[in-house]
């Protein structure tokens, strides 16, 4: 036999030195897990094969190549999933602006939340999406709410209490009226029963007549909802449209051109138009 120069040399396609020592993690993986518990195996197993480095097994995080793969494959679907969210402007059809109180002639006739509820889900449901929960909350998905309150200090040097102001920022909870997981999409409706969750209140100031701007308010949540940045969403609101019949015989309320309900339906649907917009843009 005589001995021939090795022209081309490939490397082996068996595991090598140079992987376990730039990953010494996988070392682990195919370790049989009984040996991991023996110090005297897992030091004479890193003496072979590492020739030395040392590793200490018992805190080691071992991660198989299937598990790592795993991770891998879980980062790129959240990364995508950060893509997809959207949170859409708001669609405006009515002025949402009215009050109540004492001095108003012509209040707005609101539109229940329930009512609002039949009007938002039968849209969706002509759109094939239907929610799989009433009523969702995710961990830090909140509100800022801007909330003075009176504070009485002692002035020593005048020897006499005195009754400041100070404005507090507290975290109050954004509900979606809906949600469904799939699409990773929710939904918030402003209305007369939570409107005041999402105005700035002064302790110790009251008002017999109360104003809403709703669209001002449905601006203020779906810029929180843009801030949390995990859900995608869309805020309604109540057009506001409606007005109850005056108290006086001689005031005439004229009807609007299109009533609130209606105007409901079209912000729903104009909010569908923008979704599916945003898909073929995508695609």
């Amino acid at each position: 036999m005589k001995k021939k120069k090795i022209k081309k040399y490939t490397g082996p396609k068996y595991p090598n030195k140079d992987l376990y020592t730039s990953h010494p993690e996988l070392l682990f993986s195919y370790v049989p897990a009984r040996w991991l518990k023996s110090k005297a195996l897992i030091g004479a197993l890193t003496a072979m094969t590492l020739g030395g480095i040392r590793i200490d097994a018992a805190n080691q995080n071992t991660a198989s190549p299937q598990l790592v793969q795993e991770k891998d494959q879980e980062k790129k679907a959240t990364e995508e999933t950060k893509k997809t969210i959207s949170v859409a402007p708001i669609f405006i059809h009515g002025d949402g602006v009215g009050a109540t109180g004492c001095v108003v002639i012509s209040p707005p006739a609101f539109l229940s939340e329930a009512e609002a509820m039949d009007i938002i889900l039968s849209e969706f449901k002509k759109a094939g999406i239907e929610f799989d929960e009433i009523g969702f909350h995710a961990d830090g998905m909140d509100f800022k709410q801007s909330k003075t309150r009176r504070v009485i200090k002692w002035d020593k040097e005048n020897k006499k209490t005195n009754t400041e102001f100070e404005t507090i920022q507290e975290p109050y909870p954004l509900v979606f009226e809906a949600y469904n997981r799939k699409l990773n999409l929710g939904f918030k409706f402003v209305s007369r029963e939570n409107y005041s969750n999402f105005i700035a209140s002064e302790e110790g100031i009251w008002s017999s007549v109360t104003g809403y701007d709703f669209i001002a308010v449905a601006q203020d949540v779906r810029d929180s909802l843009q801030s949390y940045g995990k859900c995608s969403a869309a805020v309604f609101y109540d057009p506001l449209e409606d007005r109850r019949e005056s108290m006086f015989e001689s005031e005439k309320i004229e009807k609007p051109e299109i009533p609130s309900a209606e105007l409901l339906h079209i912000q729903v649907r104009d909010f569908l138009k923008w979704m599916n917009s945003l898909k073929s843009l995508n695609e």
